[in-house]
């Protein structure tokens, strides 16, 4: 984060049982939560693997072409 990014967020380890109880915990920090939230999906998630060739299986077909009617709906 650049020093003067006004962007804050909080985190803990921890998983107190009420909103109050994990506010009064969870440190701030300054900059983006995303770097944090990519380390703590990177800490949780396996090997990368290639992308399918095709989407969709013979039980699941794709249903329309990317990015899909339902982005174009009104």
């Amino acid at each position: 984060p650049t020093p003067d990014s006004r962007s804050t967020f909080r985190a803990t380890d921890d998983a107190p049982p009420d909103a109050h109880a994990w506010i009064a915990q969870a440190d701030m920090k300054q900059g983006s939560w995303w770097p944090d939230y990519a380390a703590w999906l990177a800490a949780r998630s396996g090997a990368d693997k290639p992308a399918p060739r095709a989407l969709g299986s013979r039980a699941f077909p794709p249903t329309a072409k990317a990015p899909g009617s339902y982005v174009r709906a009104a």
